[in-house]
């Protein structure tokens, strides 16, 4: 059985330095034909302002903030309360949360509120904007319409020199480009507590049958290529696999998840957005579409790719699936070489989504026993935990390194019930794709809706992309002053 997962991860990740010559992982730096992911950063708005930013020097980037940053702070002193809410899916990481809580601090008396995946959006969407609510959130992405224009409200605690300040807890741990993805600008309003990592895989006997260059994945435009490539030689056939049906619709959210998209840039309150880089996700997405009343590209199976049915694996859940796992030991039970990409995010990096974050209210007064919680969930309790609680991390996967490989394994087991052991040598290079992520996002359910909502008519057909990108650009204009 053949397995080169660490030349390509090594292949890629030089192709990728090559083609984009970006900086060290985690630093946010992108050269100047790119538009960043992070929405404190401003952009070029239009194909025509990128040609005058690679005539701009890039900014220097900022030194780590320090203690000396925040020369006055002292941990808060405790409180008797602790206010949460939660529904039942976020009950299966919380609640075993809130009971480590009481055991370590008895005094305190938890406040906790369970109620309808409804009902929990409607009142987070309504208190938290006015500054009202819980004393710690603890939330999907998908729970407020604009995650950053909530934080840009002011409504969130900056926890940076709680980070700096508290020796029990390791920002070392975790994965860098995952847990500062909660800076907006320099404060940290948002602790990501489970990621979705974008990847794709595939076999190089697929790719090399296809004509297609392992490196063509380090970018958008390089996927974009192959994508073409393989379409026109199967126009039956879907570019991606996936467990579930795809359309042109969905494959747009999707895009919009996976590139790292950020259409605004909140600190400066303008639209951000790259032509090029759009063009190519909307022409991926153009790909999938059929027409008609059922829009399906059809069920998909981890055995199409060994068959040649489909190019890519495009795990859109979760990080690692049962799905992901079974797809490993097919292409290398056939004696073919397993392939494992992050997927290109519009900077030339990898982008992971977040899916659960934890916030503090900036109008609590319990703030020592929310920031309690926060390094509960971070702990190796909750983010190695049992499979029960691990399992639940809302399908994503641990922002704790440990966690990660423990979650890999758990899968591993539940894939093959017991039977198969991943290897300790795949394991490693599973992990290691983790550390390529440069950065994680909330992307905006509000603006992926505009987003789908104009891109629409250019994926149909029906209009221009220029009169597409146009619309969208005037749509986010005034939303943003809004």
């Amino acid at each position: 059985m053949k397995n080169n997962i660490k030349q390509t991860i090594s292949a890629i990740l030089l192709a990728a330095m090559l083609t984009t010559g970006l900086t060290a992982c985690g630093t946010g730096e992108t050269t100047t034909d790119t538009v960043s992911a992070n929405p404190s950063d401003a952009t070029q708005t239009t194909a025509d302002s990128a040609e005058e930013a690679a005539e701009t020097e890039p900014e220097t980037e900022p030194a780590p903030l320090t203690k000396a940053d925040y020369p006055d702070f002292v941990l808060p002193e405790a409180t008797d309360t602790l206010t949460v809410y939660s529904t039942e899916m976020l009950g299966f990481t919380l609640n075993p949360a809130l009971d480590i809580f009481r055991e370590l601090y008895p005094e305190v008396e938890v406040i906790s509120k369970t109620m309808t995946e409804e009902e929990y959006e409607t009142i987070i969407r309504t208190e938290i904007p006015a500054g009202r609510g819980p004393d710690l959130l603890f939330s999907h992405g998908t729970d407020l319409p604009d995650v950053y224009k909530t934080m840009s409200s002011g409504v969130f605690l900056d926890l940076n020199p709680y980070f700096l300040y508290d020796e029990e807890f390791n920002p070392d741990d975790y994965f860098t480009g995952m847990l500062d993805s909660g800076l907006y600008g320099r404060e940290r309003f948002l602790v990501p507590v489970s990621c979705c990592l974008p990847l794709l895989t595939t076999s190089a006997e697929v790719l090399t049958e296809e004509e297609i260059a392992p490196d063509s994945f380090s970018t958008i435009e390089g996927l974009l290529t192959a994508c073409e490539t393989y379409k026109a030689n199967y126009p039956d056939r879907t570019v991606f696999a996936d467990n579930g049906y795809i359309t042109g619709f969905n494959m747009l959210k999707i895009l919009y998840e996976k590139c790292g998209i950020q259409l605004i840039d909140y600190r400066n309150n303008t639209v951000t957005m790259d032509y090029d880089s759009l063009k190519a996700i909307a022409d991926i997405a153009k790909l999938h579409y059929t027409a008609g009343e059922q829009n399906k590209t059809g069920r998909i199976t981890y055995m199409d790719i060994p068959k040649h049915q489909a190019l890519f694996n495009g795990d859109h859940t979760s990080m690692w699936s049962l799905f992901m796992i079974e797809h490993y030991n097919v292409v290398c039970t056939n004696e073919e070489n397993h392939l494992v990409y992050t997927f290109p995010d519009i900077n030339g990096g990898s982008t992971a989504q977040i899916m659960t974050f934890a916030a503090v209210s900036s109008n609590t007064e319990n703030t020592l026993n929310a920031w309690r919680l926060i390094k509960i969930l971070l702990s190796e309790e909750i983010q190695c935990g049992t499979s029960e609680t691990l399992g639940n991390l809302t399908i994503a996967s641990p922002v704790l390194k440990e966690g990660l490989r423990k979650y890999i394994s758990m899968q591993a087991e539940k894939a093959f019930y017991g039977t198969y052991v991943l290897p300790e040598e795949t394991m490693d290079e599973f992990c290691a794709l983790a550390e390529q992520i440069d950065h994680a996002v909330l992307a905006p359910p509000i603006l992926v809706r505009y987003f789908q909502m104009e891109m629409m008519p250019y994926v149909q057909g029906d209009r221009s992309f220029d009169d597409c990108f146009d619309n969208l650009k005037n749509t986010l204009e005034l939303y943003k002053d809004e």
